[in-house]
């Protein structure tokens, strides 16, 4: 098969494979409620001097009340599935008026502020517990707020929150993960709706596998196409060259064209010619000298495994 052959049905089966995709994509699904519960950021407060300097006294206050480790955590949750989350009514599928998050031991909250909230929604705050009400939670929008943190420990943990025991979404999950804001930059492609995003996510990965294993055939084929020729020019060049000077004499532009690319040649010169035909390789290339092909192998090499590698870390980033 010619590589123009090969192209031609790569597209093709990319094409549809990418029409499928992106129906997969935008056709609804039915899936489990998912709410995602991020530690965005960990800011001491308060500093402790006394080992370094044990002369200097330093004493702080929050509110009236002394304290010697303070903590802001800075906390988001998203819901991160294609449901609505519901918080009441006849409808509601939580298993309580609210959703509860409790402290793990060695902390205690001593105060909260809210940054930002895309729902309606009520916080109901002690030591060593949070409750949210509220009464619709829609895809991908986030709550967010600022909590004072009193502990002892000296390195706290960056995951504080956690659910009871219980199960408190019908057919969902909680689940908790932290991430660095201070790495994270804006893209350009934000102002893209995220499912056409994903669609093009998805479309762009088709095509680049596609390309590596087009490539990696086209790297495969090159030293088979070129041991091929290099058997042809061996054995038949001389009678071809004395061939085409002969039937060609008084046209040197063609003489030229078929010395150089044999494949070109009419099938009337074949006819006449005594010896093998030239040979339907997948891979056509000036390839006169070995360092040609070598060269060719090497470079695609490389390409391909960098591709690959490409490839796999956007298969885990996805």
């Amino acid at each position: 098969m010619s590589i123009k052959k090969l192209i031609l049905w790569f597209g093709i089966f990319g094409s549809i494979a990418s029409i499928l995709s992106v129906i997969f994509i935008f056709f609804p699904r039915d899936e489990n409620i998912k709410l995602i519960v991020n530690t965005k950021s960990v800011e001491r407060l308060t500093q402790n001097f006394e080992e370094n300097e044990p002369d200097l006294t330093v004493k702080y206050e929050f509110k009236g009340l002394e304290i010697k480790n303070l903590w802001k955590y800075n906390i988001e949750i998203q819901n991160k599935s294609r449901k609505t989350l519901i918080g009441n009514g006849n409808q509601k599928n939580i298993l309580s008026d609210n959703l509860l998050f409790e402290l793990y031991g060695g902390y205690s909250i001593l105060d909260y502020k809210k940054i930002k909230s895309d729902f309606n929604s009520n916080l109901i705050v002690d030591s060593t517990s949070v409750k949210i009400f509220f009464e619709q939670w829609r895809e991908n929008e986030i709550f967010e707020y600022s909590f004072y943190v009193k502990t002892n420990l000296s390195k706290p943990d960056t995951i504080i929150l956690m659910q009871p025991e219980y199960r408190q979404i019908v057919d969902g999950d909680i689940l908790f993960n932290q991430f660095d804001t201070n790495n994270s930059k804006d893209r350009i492609t934000q102002f893209i709706p995220q499912k056409f995003r994903l669609a093009g996510y998805v479309v762009s990965m088709i095509f680049l596998g596609l390309f590596i294993v087009m490539l990696t055939i086209f790297t495969i084929m090159t030293p088979a196409s070129y041991y091929k020729i290099s058997k042809w020019k061996t054995r038949n060049y001389e009678k071809y060259s004395d061939l085409i000077k002969q039937d060609f004499q008084d046209n040197q532009s063609k003489q030229k064209l078929y010395l150089k690319r044999p494949k070109d040649a009419p099938n009337l010169i074949w006819e006449k010619f005594e010896g093998e035909k030239y040979p339907d390789v997948s891979v056509e290339l000036s390839m006169n000298k070995l360092h040609q092909p070598i060269l060719i192998v090497l470079i695609f090499t490389v390409i391909d495994i960098s591709l690959i590698i490409t490839f796999m870390e956007l298969i885990y980033l996805f």
